[in-house]
């Protein structure tokens, strides 16, 4: 997420520079938005990252969070 905003920042401002106080910012607000999240019930919390470098693993765990009947072959 943060490298995605940067980029988009230096694509509206040429060469713009994300200052240390916009990354704190940043980081500030997102820690915040991910700890809210991560103490509500019946939320799960799944990284891009992780569903795209495992994405059997990780729809499994979304598929039984959710309730639904499947078997292996549904996810691969």
């Amino acid at each position: 997420a943060f490298y995605s905003f940067n980029m988009y920042q230096k694509k509206e401002k040429k060469g713009a520079k994300m200052s240390q106080k916009t990354l704190r910012n940043l980081i500030k607000d997102w820690r915040r938005f991910y700890e809210f999240w991560e103490t509500q019930s019946n939320v799960i919390f799944i990284r891009y990252e992780d569903l795209y470098e495992n994405p059997e693993k990780y729809l499994t765990c979304i598929l039984q969070t959710a309730g639904f009947m499947f078997d292996s072959t549904d996810v691969q």
